[in-house]
């Protein structure tokens, strides 16, 4: 049975990207515009999307209701339309008079030409990608850990072969001993299980949506790679948002297929504790802009630990949470959602504290961070006054820690 004629017209209107080509897988595009998407049943993520401000550069009435648009189909219509135009601004073509295939090849082409432009300088580009993130506002507490030992990272550049790997697609499953050592056959705790399964899931969203939008942060150095090669800011930029657009265009099948076995991953990181009680982020990848992404990753990941929770719930949480399935969802719908989050912190003039506010945020009892969330991403009064309660909070400790500070240096002069 065909759907009705008002049941096209609603989905069709949900998306609006503008003038931008509509290359959107179409089972990717039916889960968005339905709410079938992987994050339709999280609890930290908005169903509907937030009202727009009076004064809001929308197209709509702001004191009426828009029904025909959740929160995923506005971060959809936001995200989607940005990348085109990074397309068109890098390739210098139109995109309504290409297609997908010669947009792949021109990537193919970036990642060849990138690769062998950096060859001869992988030494000065990693550790320049390590001092790239750092140099971020977001991460200056971590660049303080650096300076003090507390952390290390290690950045490498690695041959296309060195950066094949088998990666989890699906959720892990456990063994009935697993199963019965961690009580799953008990309903109750088999759903705070899938609760924490299910925050991971959304924690891995914010991460990805943080690291994406990185992608551009090469141009911080942008004369110092112009001396390795005169077009290697437009070889980035083809790479990069070409690649980008691949994970709305691709069928989430080719994509699950690819990565599985090993084909298509750009980087990878890890946070390793050590013995000495430190930790190391150590973070590869093919091309220096997806090394600078995979650092900033890192550089998050290392931010969501969390050392009160208990290691069995948090190896349940990372083997169903942490999947290459998910992992492209994350990345189309991650950096709408980071820079919807960003936007709030900016707002309350704190974007050097966001590091913090995000620690702050993923360490919350699941239930509580699930609420504020979801509260946050709404733009509700509670939501924006939690946001400027948190900022007061760590403004007063790092006020606190400095006056500490000054009357240490004063009793040790008087001393």
């Amino acid at each position: 049975m065909k759907p009705s004629l008002a049941k096209r017209i609603l989905t069709e209107m949900a998306l609006d990207l503008g003038d931008a080509p509509d290359w959107i897988d179409p089972e990717k595009k039916r889960k968005i515009t339905q709410g079938q998407h992987p994050y339709a049943d999280n609890p930290a993520f908005p169903t509907e999307k937030p009202p727009r401000r009076p004064g809001a550069p929308h197209k709509e009435d702001p004191n009426r209701a828009d029904p025909t648009r959740s929160y995923s189909e506005l971060v959809t219509s936001h995200v989607y339309p940005e990348i085109i135009r990074k397309v068109q601004q890098y390739t210098g073509q139109n995109p309504r008079q290409m297609n997908p295939q010669q947009l792949m090849m021109q990537m193919m082409q970036a990642m060849q030409q990138a690769v062998r432009a950096e060859a001869p300088h992988r030494q000065e580009l990693e550790q320049a990608a390590v001092e790239v993130v750092l140099s971020l506002p977001e991460f200056r507490d971590a660049r303080e850990a650096v300076e003090a030992g507390d952390l290390k990272i290690e950045a490498r550049l690695l041959d296309p072969q060195a950066m094949m790997q088998q990666m989890q697609v699906d959720p892990g499953e456990e063994s009935e001993e697993e199963r019965a050592e961690l009580g799953l056959d008990v309903p109750e705790i088999a759903t705070e299980y899938d609760a924490e399964a299910k925050k991971r899931r959304f924690v891995n969203l914010l991460i990805q949506g943080a690291a994406i939008n990185k992608n551009y942060a090469y141009h911080q150095i942008a004369d110092q790679l112009r001396a390795i090669d005169p077009d290697i800011l437009t070889t980035y930029g083809k790479l990069m948002s070409i690649g980008e657009l691949m994970y709305w265009v691709a069928p989430e099948d080719l994509f699950n297929q690819m990565q599985g076995s090993g084909q298509g991953g750009g980087g990878m990181e890890e946070v390793v504790p050590e013995e000495d009680g430190t930790y190391t982020i150590r973070a590869s990848a093919m091309v220096f802009p997806v090394l600078i992404q995979e650092l900033a990753k890192g550089l998050y990941e290392f931010l969501s630990h969390n050392e009160d929770e208990p290691a069995d719930v948090r190896k349940y949480a990372y083997n169903k949470g942490d999947t290459l399935g998910g992992e492209q969802w994350d990345i189309m719908k991650g950096p709408g959602v980071w820079r919807h989050l960003n936007h709030l912190v900016n707002q309350a003039n704190a974007s050097d504290l966001m590091g913090k506010i995000y620690r702050h945020l993923v360490t919350l009892p699941t239930g509580e961070f699930n609420e504020l969330m979801q509260e946050i991403l709404r733009e509700t009064p509670r939501g924006r006054q939690y946001i400027q309660q948190i900022v007061a909070e760590i403004r007063a400790e790092e006020e606190g820690r400095q006056q500490e500070s000054k009357a240490f240096r004063i009793i040790r002069r008087i001393e």
